[in-house]
């Protein structure tokens, strides 16, 4: 998920709400290299460039680096870890299969993917 760091938000103690737009897009990879190599990167840079890619019909995705926006900022977590009034809770339906770790009887996602699966049933009227 990509969004605004909540945290850093400098609100006047008489704000009560925090609005954000994020956008959400699920990837389901074949192996963790990917990752691994941002998290890697990020780590000797200090800094990456999010910027949107094109995709013509006819070609390879091109990258469209002068609307890259530089960002020295890279939070990434578990997402068992994400918990209901969380942000990134937004981002979790209630079909996801999160990696739980052995031993842990009550992880924080568990509560998020549960009412992801309410949500669910509302929007198609009731039905399970």
């Amino acid at each position: 998920m990509v969004s605004a760091n909540v945290e850093a938000a400098e609100l006047e103690d008489t704000q009560t709400m925090f609005f954000t737009n994020a956008r959400i897009n699920t990837m389901t990879p074949d192996s963790s290299d990917n990752l691994e190599n941002i998290i890697r990167l990020y780590g000797e840079a200090g800094q990456y460039v999010l910027a949107p890619m094109s995709s013509p019909k006819d070609g390879p995705p091109e990258l469209i680096s002068e609307l890259g926006i530089i960002k020295s900022e890279l939070f990434i977590r578990d997402a068992y870890e994400v918990g209901l009034n969380e942000p990134e809770a937004v981002a979790i339906r209630g079909d996801d299969d999160p990696i739980i770790p052995e031993g842990l009887s009550a992880a924080p996602i568990q509560g998020v993917i549960e009412r992801a699966k309410e949500m669910m049933r509302r929007e198609r009227g009731g039905a399970q």
